[in-house]
């Protein structure tokens, strides 16, 4: 019994340039947009100024930890890291004298901003699968 395969050099260069595609460039063009997003409004809520509360304190603590690949693992990230930001994500109980007296929904600032750039995201892997 004989095989004989044709266009297994064209299956070769195909393959080798599908090893080569930068993910990692593709996932770092995402996390930057959403951190120049979060600082446009609707980005990231800003409160007011008050004399116990500076403004803006939410905004500035946004953080981009840029991609680091190794070992087939891509990991990178981008978040809040002002403690009450959980709260203003998701909303919070207002309490007043030890009593609650309302309570404040979340903004889903950042919600929004991951909603938004889904499909963008896609839309990147797609073309850089197509190179």
């Amino acid at each position: 019994m004989r095989m004989s395969m044709t266009g297994m050099p064209a299956l070769e260069v195909k393959l080798r340039s599908m090893s080569e595609k930068r993910w990692d460039r593709v996932a770092n063009k995402n996390l930057t947009e959403m951190f120049n997003r979060a600082a446009r409004p609707p980005g990231t809520p800003i409160g007011k100024n008050t004399k116990r509360h500076k403004s803006g304190e939410l905004l500035r603590s946004r953080r981009l930890k840029k991609v680091n690949s190794s070992k087939d693992v891509i990991t990178g990230n981008f978040g809040y890291i002002k403690d009450y930001a959980p709260h203003v994500e998701y909303g919070h109980r207002i309490v007043r004298n030890g009593k609650q007296v309302g309570y404040a929904n979340g903004t889903k600032y950042l919600f929004n901003n991951v909603k938004k750039q889904r499909e963008i995201y896609r839309q990147d892997m797609l073309n850089e699968l197509r190179r």
